[in-house]
């Protein structure tokens, strides 16, 4: 798991190999709006590569550009309200 902030965002990155492919890592990027638990984005399989550390990159630098990219105030809070839904 890697971890990184781009302005308001923090993007988190979990990684998995499949038993069928072992010689294939899988990282899926998180971006979650400062420390709220529920995700804005993500991005699945962001990362493919030969080794977990090299997906996790992959995967982050995937996230920093997505998140580059959002308003700094576009939370899961405020695209609920958008919606007039809370949790």
């Amino acid at each position: 798991m890697a971890t990184a902030h781009v302005g308001n965002f923090r993007i988190h990155t979990v990684e998995c190999v499949n038993i069928r492919e072992p010689e294939i890592w899988r990282s899926t990027a998180y971006i979650h709006h400062g420390d709220e638990s529920e995700a804005v984005e993500w991005i699945h399989d962001a990362g493919l590569a030969a080794t977990r550390d090299e997906a996790a990159r992959l995967a982050l630098e995937a996230g920093k550009v997505i998140a580059a990219d959002l308003a700094p105030d576009d939370s899961a809070k405020n695209r609920l309200a958008r919606y007039g839904l809370t949790r």
